[in-house]
């Protein structure tokens, strides 16, 4: 995965895609998403997290409208 595409300009502010372990993404300021990984490392992620992960996840914390 290229870290570029995770990267993105809107409205003049840097903006990353990060990952929720129940399978979520979210786009961020760039600021906030590098703080929500930090804070949260095991909620939130630069990178997708494995199915397995997921799944485990899912069990505590479903996806909503799912």
């Amino acid at each position: 995965m290229n870290h570029d595409e995770n990267i993105r300009n809107f409205q003049g502010r840097t903006q990353i895609l990060i990952y929720r372990v129940n399978g979520e993404q979210s786009w961020q300021d760039a600021f906030d998403a590098r703080r929500v990984v930090r804070d949260h490392p095991h909620e939130w992620a630069l990178k997708p997290f494995s199915a397995a992960d997921q799944k485990a996840a899912l069990k505590h914390m479903p996806v909503l409208g799912a």
